[in-house]
């Protein structure tokens, strides 16, 4: 792009915009158009929908809906999530540093109003589905696969807490992969595979 484009951009800060060392290449973070631009821009990138799934020091089961999920190492095998600390299960991954990354089929879109709704949250866990797992962290059996860590490294950044997970055990779906679900443009979104070029 043109240095002289733009498309729906909005003034960086001074700093940003100068480039200089103070605002290391970034705009204000309380600048509100930034933020929802920021917000705009991210709901256009597809991601695949997961439950985070932890057991607190009571025994009781907890889980969240969340897309901030990335590999990080196969060298040691790591991964990280981002939790809002403000949600419930933010305290539990802070006492007992363990937690499940369950990814979602396609056809398990209903799980997402489940584990969205604090209202619902005794209902979560109900049913035959669920299962334990490494570190007694429960698993959905239906989902396309499992992986059970423990934190190597939290940290905190804003509002939401960044959790390194080590990997100790990996559960995946009997048989061949099937589409995961995905988010995106705020709504449950489907894969499909693009057509080879002819």
């Amino acid at each position: 792009m043109a240095s002289g484009d733009t498309v729906d951009s909005f003034p960086l800060a001074a700093s940003a915009a100068a480039g200089s060392d103070a605002g290391c290449g970034a705009a204000r973070t309380d600048d509100e158009a930034l933020v929802q631009a920021f917000r705009s821009a991210m709901r256009r990138l597809a991601a695949p929908v997961t439950l985070i799934t932890a057991r607190d020091t009571d025994g009781t089961r907890h889980g969240m809906v969340a897309s901030a999920v990335m590999s990080v190492s196969m060298q040691p095998p790591s991964l990280l999530v981002g939790v809002n600390r403000s949600a419930s299960i933010h305290r539990v991954l802070q006492g007992t540093q363990r937690f499940c990354v369950n990814l979602l089929a396609e056809q398990q879109g209903s799980l997402l109003a489940l584990f969205a709704d604090p209202l619902r949250r005794e209902q979560r866990f109900a049913g035959a589905d669920w299962r334990d797992g490494a570190l007694a962290l429960p698993y959905h059996r239906a989902a396309t696969c499992a992986v059970f860590c423990e934190v190597a490294l939290p940290v905190v950044h804003g509002s939401h807490s960044l959790f390194l997970g080590r990997v100790v055990d990996v559960r995946l779906a009997l048989g061949e992969p099937v589409p995961p679900l995905l988010w995106f443009d705020g709504a449950p979104a489907a894969l499909r595979r693009l057509r080879e070029a002819a």
